[in-house]
């Protein structure tokens, strides 16, 4: 057995580890899911950017909001972010994996197979969940920081240091309030549950009372704060709920629209843990069994009933700790198998197999060799892959100012952080408000003619879709949106030409001056 605890005998694989996960997944900045971030931190630092964008000014217009305390840590680095976020990423991906071997390790006892946890749950898995609620980001955002937070939240509770846990609850939630109040319920609720269950109930006013009271008297007044700016106008439910849960966002929000293969591929493994944690830890017994419950209760009433107040919840965010418990299942059941059949050398044996595995995946994929990687980005501060999507948002910022104002294709997201421009509208940056969502379908409309109310194409599908018009716009619909919006710059696929001066280009996109 292998039970040594200490950080720095983990060093070393932890690091192969990063090394791994970068080379594979690669790593984003600026865009993706951090255009909610870093362009509001240029923002931060340079307030004449952004003077027309409307994403922009809607979020400085709504303080604090659900980024504004993650803002804040990256704020001091805002002049030059690119190695401090960098670095942060690294440290917020070491925190996790420790975080995540320590949970798996309080059931193998074995470190070796504690690794293999990781790789299973990181390179084979990932990408595979329920409402692509990812355990691993190639970026920085808030919901990666709040679940390395959340991870030790359960390390701690498993190790009964109860206030710890709830330090960490708290600081997962003012980073990622959804994320941090999910753990929060999981583990309050298991808690009360089983002091309900063990006839200990005097346990819930001495141990429990006051850190859950911490909780609520810190984030939770974060939290409701939040949930009160959501409603800040009127819209009725069932257009509030087809534009923002089922238009833009099914593939977090609705099971119906959750791949087929991921339900086949994680239902078992899903179920596993109640098997196997019944007997030996009820903690994550009870964890699992309202992580299952919820998504059943929340799937009902979403895909039945079609209310905004449950779909705001995201139950299903909280899959990513079931996928975690069941690998630890199947790992924990090969210990068994192992040590029953009392052949433990294949432990090691296996685990170098498929470290090696991981290790030729990495070389071949690594981009260097273009023709067998094309679709990672690799956006780190020492190396940058350069795509057409980069080159013509770099190249807009070049030669316009900082009024500005842009439509682009519904698939580019570079624009904001790479050409430090403002967009009339973008499909990837978003605050959760009615009255933000109630203007950004009718702007998403007016752009893409695709009416976010009635549309029967829905989440990622609408990106070819938006961008099958898009390419089709003419000089009438043009006029138009310089007229209403102040339109002043457009970046149009190359192969639609618009009779309008051309100021950049590349071989994919052109940018227009109106």
């Amino acid at each position: 057995m292998q039970n040594n605890k200490s950080i720095l005998n983990h060093i070393l694989p932890l690091t192969l580890l990063v090394i791994a996960l970068i080379s594979i997944w690669g790593y984003t900045i600026g865009h993706g899911n951090s255009i909610q971030l870093m362009p509001y931190l240029q923002y931060e630092h340079d307030e004449t950017l952004f003077a027309k964008d409307f994403f922009i000014q809607n979020a400085i217009q709504n303080l604090p909001n659900e980024r504004s305390f993650f803002i804040g840590i990256l704020q001091p680095f805002a002049a030059n972010p690119e190695w401090p976020v960098f670095i942060l990423f690294v440290l917020t991906t070491y925190l996790l994996l420790y975080a995540l071997l320590q949970i798996a390790n309080s059931f193998l006892m074995d470190y070796r197979l504690s690794y293999l946890v990781l790789c299973i749950l990181l390179f084979p898995l990932l990408y595979h969940t329920l409402g692509l609620n990812e355990i691993y980001f190639g970026e920085l955002n808030s919901n990666y920081v709040a679940d390395a937070f959340s991870a030790w939240a359960i390390v701690f509770v498993l190790r009964k240091k109860i206030w710890l846990s709830y330090g960490m609850l708290i600081l997962a939630t003012l980073m990622h309030p959804l994320a941090g109040f999910h753990a929060f319920l999981l583990i309050t609720g298991a808690l009360v549950l089983l002091a309900i269950f063990t006839r200990n109930n005097k346990i819930i006013f001495s141990n429990y009372l006051w850190p859950v009271l911490t909780y609520c008297c810190t984030a939770g007044v974060y939290i409701v704060y939040l949930q009160i700016r959501l409603h800040d106008a009127e819209w009725d439910d069932a257009s509030f709920f087809q534009a923002f849960f089922v238009f833009r966002n099914a593939h977090h929000y609705i099971p119906t629209a959750f791949s087929t293969l991921d339900w086949k591929i994680l239902t078992p493994l899903y179920l596993l843990p109640l098997f196997v944690f019944y007997k030996r830890n009820k903690l994550l017994f009870t964890i699992t069994a309202l992580i299952i419950i919820g998504c059943v209760v929340y799937s009902f009433i979403v895909v039945n009933y079609h209310s905004p107040a449950v779909a705001t919840g995201q139950w299903f965010k909280t899959t990513i700790w079931l996928e975690l418990f069941g690998v630890i299942s199947i790992v924990l059941l090969l210990q068994m198998l192992l040590q029953i059949s009392n052949k433990t050398h294949f432990t090691t044996a296996g685990l170098i197999v498929f470290i090696s595995g991981i290790a030729a995946w990495t070389f071949l994929k690594f981009p260097g060799i273009q023709k067998i990687k094309t679709d990672i980005t690799y956006e780190l501060p020492f190396y940058r892959k350069m795509t057409p999507e980069l080159d013509i948002a770099i190249k807009a910022g070049a030669v316009t100012d900082k009024n500005a104002l842009f439509i682009t294709p519904c698939g580019i997201d570079e624009l904001k952080y790479y050409g430090k421009r403002s967009s009339v509208v973008d499909y990837k940056a978003l605050t959760h408000s009615k009255s933000f969502i109630k203007e950004w379908t009718i702007r998403f409309n007016d752009v893409y003619q695709i009416n976010p109310l009635t549309s029967e194409t829905i989440s990622f599908a609408v990106l070819g879709e938006a961008d099958g018009a898009y390419k089709t716009m003419q000089p009438e619909q043009v006029e138009m949106l310089k007229a209403k919006y102040g339109l002043t710059h457009i970046i149009m696929f190359a192969e639609h030409k618009l009779p309008y001066q051309v100021i950049a280009q590349n071989n994919l996109y052109t940018v227009y001056a109106l």
